[in-house]
């Protein structure tokens, strides 16, 4: 039986020391297939890469996340594309524009966008994209640095926003925001979407879904995400399992 894919978590936070290894041997057993590790600076990225190295069904991103864009150096920038030469680097992420913290410079941070796209396009890797609160800006950067291919993350933009990603031969990925009463996007969203353009994810320690909020999330609360889906689309959820793990392995080649 296809088992779930966690395409977007970040299990070298500080929340998970004490146990994450104890959690992460527990995961096969609790449904989870594969999963991949973002980075969103330089740590964070290595931090990927080391368990990604540790555990066969683990996989690494690579990349500046927008609020990290304010002081990037020529040498942090050598760095980090050395660190995506690595063999379980399966993403260029998570990447994008982030107006909601706003703690980067806007053009430093769109600068760093469109960069981190040519570069993922020169080198064959997907990017997964992080945008909040600033969807013309990202959509205006898309269209001018079209991925290859590409995600947007735990997406909660409107319908016609989604249409619009998908027109530009992306896809969408999902989390626990769904699963909540008053996400009127996300929910529609996962109704409407292609099937074959839906990842799922949890985005780890953040966003855990129902029944669990508030409560420290982990990658097999994907499944609660895959449920509510199946919910939503009066499928069966391993219809969903099976059909955004494989849409998982295409988008990443893992």
């Amino acid at each position: 039986m296809t088992g779930l894919i966690d395409t977007h978590c970040h299990l070298y936070e500080p929340d998970y020391d004490g146990f994450r290894d104890q959690l992460i041997k527990q995961l096969p057993y609790n449904g989870i297939s594969k999963l991949i590790c973002v980075g969103c600076n330089i740590e964070t990225t290595r931090q990927s890469i080391a368990l990604a190295e540790k555990y066969d069904f683990i996989f690494a991103q690579a990349g500046f996340h927008p609020c990290d864009t304010a002081d990037i150096s020529d040498d942090m920038w050598t760095q980090m594309k050395q660190l995506a030469e690595h063999p379980k680097v399966v993403a260029i992420g998570e990447i994008g524009l982030d107006y909601h913290w706003d703690v980067s410079p806007r053009d430093r941070q769109k600068y760093w966008f469109a960069k981190q796209i040519d570069y993922a396009n020169s080198i064959g890797l997907p990017v997964v994209i992080h945008s909040r609160d600033a969807t013309a800006d990202t959509m205006q950067t898309l269209k001018e640095h079209l991925p290859k291919k590409g995600v947007f993350h735990c997406f909660s933009g409107s319908v016609e926003t989604m249409n619009q990603v998908v027109d530009m031969g992306m896809s969408i990925s999902l989390g626990g925001v769904v699963t909540f009463k008053n996400a009127k996007n996300a929910i529609m969203c996962a109704k409407e979407i292609p099937l074959d353009r839906l990842l799922l994810e949890t985005d780890c320690p953040y966003l855990t879904p129902e029944p669990f909020r508030g409560k420290l999330n982990r990658p097999d609360y994907t499944i609660y995400v895959a449920e509510k889906i199946a919910e939503i689309r009066n499928m069966q959820t391993q219809q969903i399992i099976e059909i955004t793990s494989a849409n998982a392995e295409n988008m990443f080649n893992i």
